[in-house]
């Protein structure tokens, strides 16, 4: 398997080869930051039947409670996951 990054300017850039959840943590962590907004391809979809599970995996994580925009629980992240699907 392929491992990877490219880097497409200070704010755009692809990670390949790495569990997401990792790549993201390493991402915010190298940044210096406490929040970030993803944008993902199609080709990480999830059956709907595991939105419950994330959802409230999400909501356990330090920076969904914390996002901009108000999330008030696991409902409003099925939401946010239905309108990705």
């Amino acid at each position: 398997m392929h491992k990877g990054r490219v880097v497409f300017g200070a704010m755009d850039e692809v990670v390949f080869g790495h569990p997401a959840a990792q790549a993201i943590i390493a991402q915010i962590r190298r940044l210096g930051t406490s929040r970030a907004f993803l944008m993902v391809s199609g080709t990480l979809k999830v059956a709907p039947e595991h939105f419950d599970d994330i959802a409230r995996q999400a909501m356990a994580t330090p920076w969904v409670p914390r996002n901009p925009r108000r999330v008030d629980g696991p409902a409003e992240v099925i939401e946010i996951l239905q309108l990705a699907a």
